[in-house]
């Protein structure tokens, strides 16, 4: 039984609905920026703005719909394995929606880096942020597996 049928909170559509409300939530406490962004004095770059925002939205769509965000951002820790028994994956997503889902990932970094690059600092800024993120991303990483550990196990795991 998989965790999102004993917490439906869990489940890839609640996830991605709170990051969807996340998003709005930047969106709304910067609007004035992003005001700024859409409205640019050039068209390419206002065009590009949209592409990014649409690109951005069916990103979250799909992987809240069609993917598993727990499987998404265990990934790379799982390819890093160094025996191929730890890479086991149970109940893994299809190859084909997973394809899907790294294209609309490409796709949506691809459009949002140059916008990052203009309206922010440029591809420097990029890096740090990168950096920055997966500082950040460890340990929320081994914090979320802990806790799936330990509601798997009743808390009994979690010593």
């Amino acid at each position: 039984m998989g965790i999102d049928v004993l917490t439906p909170l869990a489940s890839n559509a609640a996830l991605g609905t709170v990051l969807g409300i996340v998003l709005l939530m930047l969106v709304r406490a910067n609007r004035s920026f992003l005001r700024d962004v859409a409205r640019d004095d050039e068209a390419a770059w206002r065009g590009l703005a949209r592409l990014a925002a649409v690109g951005l939205a069916a990103f979250v769509a799909w992987v809240a719909v069609a993917d598993d965000w727990r499987q998404l951002l265990d990934e790379p820790l799982r390819r890093s394995q160094r025996f191929p028994s730890d890479r086991v994956l149970f109940d893994p997503t299809p190859d084909r929606l997973r394809t899907v889902t790294l294209v609309l990932l490409v796709l949506s970094l691809l459009l949002l880096a140059p916008l990052v690059a203009r309206h922010l600092g440029g591809y420097g800024t990029q890096l740090v942020l990168l950096v920055g993120c997966a500082f950040l991303w460890v340990p929320a990483f081994v914090l979320r597996h802990r806790l799936d550990v330990g509601l798997a196990t009743g808390g009994e795991g979690a010593t």
